[in-house]
This record gives structure tokens, sequence and C-alpha cells, in this order.
């Protein structure tokens, strides 16, 4: 091997090495945010782990990061990164105009995040490496997907299976939480109690499933009207 030959090869080795190093450092990066992501539980802790981990993968602290949620026919940034990212501006027609809308960023990469079968929320940012953005854009996704399962488990928990209000155990959870709560604030503190006169004979008369009807339609009909604040309660 001639002295050219081996020259070469060096140079050959030093430019692997580099990438090697780059290889493992993108792999660290993508390891620690995919770790921060998994650790979310609710969709309000994974907004807030996306919106930092973008600059953590990316290493640019500058980098626009919004989160969008569907409000309506309409969409609304609710988060974003920096401050004044994606010119301040919060309300959108829709996804496409706000994908024209910021064109002009640097690779505006836009995650599509699906509830129940439809777009709901929305994670968009500048891709400022395309090679990391797939694998952070796969790991958000997955871990969007576990929250919502999460939460449905909880739900579970917490829901009387069939008028799908509050069971018995939350409510006598949250009984006590908001009677300690009045207590320390002295504030008033509301409770309602509601029966269903007869219902032993009419279920007796028609049957248990048009029973199982009529708490049903007693539950629609009163969620809307006591449940429609986050502090309301409506259990069964």
């Amino acid at each position: 091997m001639d002295i050219a030959e081996k020259i070469l090869l060096r140079q050959q080795n030093q430019e692997l090495l580099k990438r090697l190093r780059k290889s493992t450092q993108h792999l660290k990066l993508l390891f620690d945010a995919t770790r921060e992501l998994n650790g979310s539980r609710d969709l309000v802790s994974l907004r807030q782990t996306c919106l930092k981990s973008v600059p953590a993968v990316f290493q640019d602290p500058q980098v626009s990061v919004g989160w969008l949620e569907r409000s309506g026919e309409a969409w609304k940034m609710v988060s974003r990164s920096p401050e004044g990212a994606f010119q301040g501006k919060t309300e959108f027609p829709s996804l496409e105009k706000f994908q024209e809308e910021f064109s002009s960023l640097r690779e505006l990469k836009l995650i599509r995040l699906e509830h129940q079968g439809e777009i709901t929320q929305a994670f968009a940012y500048e891709d400022l490496v395309p090679s990391l953005s797939d694998f952070f854009s796969q790991a958000a996704r997955t871990c969007f997907d576990k929250v919502q399962l999460h939460q449905r488990v909880l739900s579970m928990a917490y829901k009387d299976g069939l008028t799908m209000l509050y069971n018995h155990r939350y409510f006598q959870d949250r009984l006590r939480q908001d009677i300690s709560q009045a207590k320390r604030q002295n504030s008033p503190l509301s409770l309602i109690m509601l029966d269903v006169d007869h219902f032993k004979t009419f279920n007796d008369k028609n049957g248990h499933p048009a029973g199982y009807l009529l708490l049903k339609t007693l539950a629609q009909l009163l969620s809307p009207k006591l449940g429609n604040r986050d502090s309301d309660v409506v259990a069964r």
C-alpha cells in the first residue's frame, strides 16, 4: 500500500468516526426525549414535554414549536415556544391554512394526532434535522395514543358503565375534597340529591331494559345542565 492509499484510508476512517460520533449523539438525544415523552400521563404534560423536547433534540433553543387544538371547525394554538413563535397568531380556519401561513419557515413539519378516528390535536415545528424528526414524530404519536388509553382506563375506573356519569367511589372522594376546600376558603358548597320516584314499580312493570334506558336518558338530561363547569360533578 503506497502513501496515497494510506492517506485516503485514514481520511475515510476519520470520516466514518465523525459520522459514528454524530449518530451516537443523535441516538442519545432521541433516547432522552423519548424517555421524557413516555413519562407523560395526560395531554397537558405530553404537550409541555413535546415543546421542551424539540429544541433539545435539534439543539436549537430558537426552533419554532407549536401545539394546536381543534375548536369547532377551527384550530387554536394552545402552546408555543419560543414566546413569539408563529408570529403570535392563535387561530386558524384549518391545518392547511396554518401550513400555508408559515410555509416560509424552515421545513415546517405538522404531526396530526387522532382521537377516536378524528384529528383533534396537531403538533408543528421546524424540521431542522429530518433524520431525527421521523423518529421523534413516531415517538410523539405513540405517546399520544398511550395517553388516550391511560385516560380511558381512568375513566372506566371512575365512571358508571351504564350512564357514564361519575360513580359512587369518585363521588365520595370528590365530596370530601370539596368539603375540605369549602371549609378552608369559607365558601358555599351545593349538593343536590335526586331520586326517581317509583323506580322499582317502573322496573317491575316495564322490565329492566326499560329501566336502564330511563336512567341513561336521565343522565343525558342532567349532564349538560349540571356538568358544564370544571367544578361540577354529576354522579350516580
